[in-house]
């Protein structure tokens, strides 16, 4: 054999392959599909369940059938090669040149820092020889503040190792590890490959009003802006103070104003805000006294003019090679915020990797993670893509 011939048997062995169902029997069949299309034995297959599907998940079956732990969370609606699922399921399945590590703590809400660390170190553990590695975390926002989580994981990737990921959505959320369905745990899983991993991040806030400090927070509840009750500060800065409404119609006001703090290196960490509390505001994570608050817009233009923003930055990283695998995770908030522009938003995810897409899986989450510099990496409002080379 030459060595174009050499050449091109390289180039068409696949890295990953994806699959993707609606209806009943869904999980079964994206995972199935992605396994055989991809033929052998995988490393590991990502599923990422929604809706009625979570009721109907044979994993250990699938697991043994298959011979690769199966990994990942339920969504808010699944993400696949040809779109947006709202119930069905979305799958991954990555060939062996990718070495995995899989980590898992139970019970996180204990002490949700901990047990990241835990399940990260175990991941870790797992790889070697990899030139590039990556760690994806996969949680459940009834243990914690998932800023908790990513100082967890830090502690043991430590600044040369990207985080990515995200925390279950629907119902009763759940996360999928190796054989089993878990809740209120923290599932680690380490990729390493010799080829280029990218990873990004973008969000379609936009700042409106005057920043704020605030004043007096406990946990999740800022109580005060500048000194003031934070829903009073919040309603005047967003314009709807002089707007009767009730926690349903707050909520929907919520979803498209979310606040943001300022980082040192001119992002933004977008909070969501869940709801009021009298006149406090409580927040999906924590934002601690004394921070810089700005207030923000979402439109479902903005939504979408940013899908494909966030695969052309993970793309970026590849160095010019082409992408081979992808994994999106999409937040729900986003989801609510595009509305009507849903699959406009989902087409321009798609549509950004340019030639042949490359094999995919996603979801719509309950908060992201994505640490990319720095030591920060809890996101609300976020689009988090990851591209393999």
């Amino acid at each position: 054999m030459d060595d174009t011939a050499i050449e091109r048997g390289v180039q068409s062995t696949p890295l990953a392959a994806a699959g993707a169902a609606s209806g009943s029997g869904a999980f079964a069949e994206a995972v199935g599909d992605a396994s055989a299309t991809l033929g052998g034995v995988p490393s590991v297959v990502f599923a990422f369940p929604s809706g009625s599907v979570a009721s109907e998940l044979p994993v250990a079956a699938a697991s043994s059938e298959f011979g690769a732990p199966i990994v990942g969370i339920s969504g808010n609606g699944s993400i696949g090669p040809d779109g947006a699922i709202e119930d069905g399921c979305s799958a991954l399945a990555l060939s062996d040149s990718v070495s995995i590590g899989l980590g898992v703590s139970r019970d996180a809400g204990a002490n949700l820092r901990a047990a990241t660390r835990d399940a990260a170190d175990i991941a870790l553990a797992g790889i070697s020889g990899s030139g590039n590695v990556i760690l994806l975390l996969f949680l459940d926002t009834r243990t914690g503040d998932q800023a908790d989580a990513v100082a967890g994981a830090y502690g043991v990737a430590g600044p040369e190792i990207p985080l990515a990921g995200g925390a279950g959505g629907g119902g009763e959320p759940f996360q999928l590890a190796g054989e089993e369905a878990i809740e209120k745990g923290v599932v680690a899983v380490a990729l390493g490959s010799d080829s280029a991993i990218g990873l990004s991040q973008v969000h379609g806030c936009r700042p409106i009003g005057t920043p704020a400090i605030v004043t007096r927070s406990e946990g999740r509840m800022i109580h005060e802006l500048n000194g003031r009750p934070a829903l009073d500060i919040f309603l005047e800065e967003t314009g709807f103070s002089e707007i009767a409404m009730d926690d349903g119609d707050f909520e929907a006001l919520a979803v498209t104003h979310p606040l943001a703090q300022p980082e040192l290196n001119r992002s933004e960490r977008i909070r969501h805000i869940l709801g009021r509390e009298g006149t406090s505001l409580v927040c999906a994570t924590r934002v601690p006294e004394n921070a810089a608050v700005i207030f923000t817009r979402e439109t479902p233009e903005a939504v979408v003019a940013t899908a494909g923003q966030g695969v052309s930055e993970a793309l970026a990283s590849l160095a010019e090679a082409p992408a081979r695998a992808a994994l999106v995770f999409d937040c729900a908030g986003r989801k609510r915020a595009a509305a009507d522009s849903l699959s406009h938003e989902v087409n321009g995810i798609l549509g950004a990797f340019p030639g042949p897409r490359p094999p995919l899986a996603g979801l719509f989450t309950h908060g992201e993670i994505a640490r990319i510099r720095g030591a920060k990496g809890d996101r609300n409002h976020a689009l988090v893509v990851v591209a393999l080379a």
